[in-house]
């Protein structure tokens, strides 16, 4: 009976804070995964910085942002990991948990904007055979205004 007593006391953990945890966990392993990848990708320097070549050839701010929303991620994750919630500083582990979420949502933006600057460069080069074939294409599936005119 006593050892029962002694179990519930340990069991005070509610489905937030195990969903708070497996989220910190898959932030913590997405922004290895990243770091990883950002080492695996070919690089260029761009105006004496070291970027990778692909996405952020033409804006190496937004790679340093990038960098630094990662970083801060994987800091707030193993911090709030490490921290706890059962303890007298939860607070604060709640803070880094806030601060990990806002970190890996703010990376992630920043890569949706730096591949998307580099769709609209793509898009408006000017020697895209592709495009122009692409748009071709779409012309013989779908019929012109003045075609279904003509219809009716």
């Amino acid at each position: 009976m006593g050892s029962k007593a002694l179990d519930n006391s340990y069991d005070k953990t509610t489905s937030s804070q195990e969903s708070q945890t497996e989220s910190l966990f898959f932030i913590l392993y997405s922004s290895l995964a990243i770091a990883l990848l950002i080492l695996l990708v070919p690089h260029q320097y761009v105006d004496g910085n070291f970027v990778p070549g692909f996405i952020f050839a033409g804006h190496p701010f937004l790679f340093h942002a990038f960098l630094f929303s990662v970083l801060l991620s994987f800091a707030g994750a193993s911090s709030s990991l490490l921290i706890g919630n059962n303890c007298p500083r939860a607070t604060i582990g709640r803070c880094y948990y806030r601060i990990s979420m806002v970190s890996m949502a703010s990376a992630l933006l920043i890569l949706a904007l730096a591949l998307f600057l580099e769709i609209l460069k793509l898009l408006g080069s000017p020697d895209l055979e592709w495009w122009q074939r692409l748009f071709q294409v779409f012309g013989r599936i779908s019929p012109s205004s003045e075609e279904e005119n003509t219809e009716l």
